[in-house]
């Protein structure tokens, strides 16, 4: 699988667990640009689908704590 991806673009196994928990999908949009950037680069780099998901619960719980 080709890793190599635009700066800009959402990995896609990230992609896919964030379409499975609507709010982390909603606080993944209202981030500023530089934090879906870091975002994207610490999914780029996760190396378990489990890991993935730490991301992803991660997000959502940013709406928790406000």
């Amino acid at each position: 699988m080709d890793k190599q991806r635009m700066p800009d673009e959402i990995p896609m196994g990230f992609a896919m667990s964030l379409a499975q928990n609507a709010n982390a999908m909603r606080m993944y949009a209202l981030m500023d640009e530089d934090e879906r950037q870091s975002i994207n680069e610490r999914a780029a780099h996760a190396h378990s689908k489990s890991e993935m998901r730490s991301i992803v619960n991660e997000i959502a719980r940013k709406n928790d704590i406000g």
